[in-house]
């Protein structure tokens, strides 16, 4: 596939914008000088072994800069709220949830991992491996997306953290994928007083549990200024950023 065709493609799917040629131009020129830089610094690298990359299969990835940077687009045309109630931007914001385990990930390993929207899982985390070039360029690591909606958080009782751990049980656990993925869960209703550690608990209590590690974003912040993002299984490890004084985690 024409790699110019083929980034205008994505780019529809994810955002719902039609680039231009020379849009699609511009961003592959970006891709490949970024590409390059990055790969360099894996031992093992050399101009030959670049060029046969690039030119068997083309992956398009985003940073979580690259994705906010849609998203701000988006919010510019259409409003905040549309964004958040239309069904038509799914992907974008299964890719915005990605994004903020990347954010998470970075400042729990130092590492930085790119994001790709794709079909069951809904996303691959990828990044580059600092091995070796010639045996595995690339990590990748599945990811399954999931939101739990504010009519959800209405059939639950007052022992709420247990009713969310077993619809998230109801509703992933017996699915079955082609390798162990993992798990992010967004709420799209207000958390604030969740006891996000007794839902880890009661999670690491099922049987049967087909992902390898489990995440909550949650904002459980009244200011909004915090970000919440939770390992829930297979141990409890909070993650808080704060979202003014933490920049230097967006790449």
């Amino acid at each position: 596939m024409d790699n110019i065709y083929k980034i205008k493609k994505v780019f529809k799917e994810n955002f719902l914008r039609e680039l231009s040629d020379k849009e699609a131009s511009d961003f592959f020129n970006d891709l490949l000088i970024q590409s390059k830089l990055e790969l360099s610094k894996i031992p093992g690298f050399t101009e030959e072994a670049f060029q046969r990359y690039f030119s068997n299969e083309l992956e398009i990835l985003f940073s979580p800069k690259a994705i906010n940077k849609e998203i701000l687009r988006i919010i510019n045309i259409i409003g905040i709220e549309s964004l958040e109630n239309s069904s038509k931007y799914k992907r974008l914001s299964e890719m915005t949830d990605a994004s903020c385990l990347v954010l998470a990930l970075k400042k729990l390993y130092a590492e930085e991992w790119m994001i790709k929207a794709q079909d069951n899982p809904d996303i691959l985390l990828v990044k580059h491996n600092a091995d070796s070039f010639n045996k595995k360029p690339f990590d990748a690591v599945a990811l399954e997306i999931m939101q739990i909606p504010e009519r959800a958080k209405k059939t639950f009782s007052q022992d709420i953290e247990k009713d969310i751990a077993e619809f998230i049980r109801d509703k992933k656990f017996n699915k079955r994928y082609g390798e162990k993925p993992h798990l992010l869960i967004h709420f799209n209703f207000n958390q604030m007083g969740l006891k996000l550690k007794m839902i880890s608990e009661i999670l690491y209590s099922f049987p049967n549990n087909p992902f390898h590690q489990i995440w909550i974003r949650a904002n459980t912040d009244s200011t909004f200024r915090i970000m919440n993002i939770s390992m829930v299984y297979p141990k409890f490890t909070p993650v808080q950023i704060d979202m003014l004084k933490e920049q230097h985690l967006l790449f």
